[in-house]
């Protein structure tokens, strides 16, 4: 490619010793005075402020639970970049009362829907602001079985049907129903 003395460098093509280098696949194009490469492939996935994800607790802090993001829902499926791969939930925005430690109200390896609420310096996530958003699947830290939902008691929302494991989670609408909320859920 020989650029004109007018023409710049646009998205998809860099400058490399002394000659020009395409970052992506597709097609080369020139217009308004900048050359650019329209891509064929799908871009890299990124996360927005407001995405939906599907994540798996990864570690428990003293104030924030930290989860491993494993989809964006709406997006294709696609690996996210390095940067975009953890989020972190304060305490706060896990569950609309009070919980002293993120581990009163999740887990560690417990699966979880969560909005996006901020990107820059770190990834931030919540759960508060949907009745959708929550703890979707749950196992027993005892014997391994799956958690089921449960009203029986006060303040215990999940039990073990195996070892008589109960606890707190701050589940979703959707708990137990895998990653599709099912219709008439509250």
């Amino acid at each position: 490619v020989r650029m004109q003395e007018d023409e710049n460098l646009g998205r998809g093509v860099i400058e490399s010793n002394g000659g020009y280098v395409a970052t992506v696949v597709g097609t080369l194009c020139s217009q308004d005075g900048v050359i650019f490469v329209e891509q064929k492939t799908d871009s890299i996935r990124d996360l927005e402020v407001g995405d939906t994800v599907i994540g798996e607790v990864n570690r428990i802090n003293p104030k924030t639970a930290e989860i491993r993001i494993l989809h964006v829902e709406g997006k294709p499926v696609r690996s996210l970049p390095a940067t975009n791969l953890f989020a972190d939930i304060f305490v706060a925005k896990i569950v609309d009362r009070f919980m002293p430690s993120p581990g009163d109200a999740m887990r560690k390896r417990d699966i979880v829907r969560a909005n996006i609420e901020q990107l820059k310096p770190m990834v931030r996530a919540e759960c508060r602001s949907n009745a959708n958003l929550g703890v979707i699947q749950a196992i027993c830290p005892a014997c391994g079985e799956m958690l089921q939902a449960s009203s029986k008691e006060p303040d215990v929302n999940v039990v073990c049907n195996r070892c008589d494991y109960v606890g707190f989670r701050a589940i979703s609408n959707g708990f137990g129903h895998g990653y599709e909320i099912p219709d008439g859920s509250n």
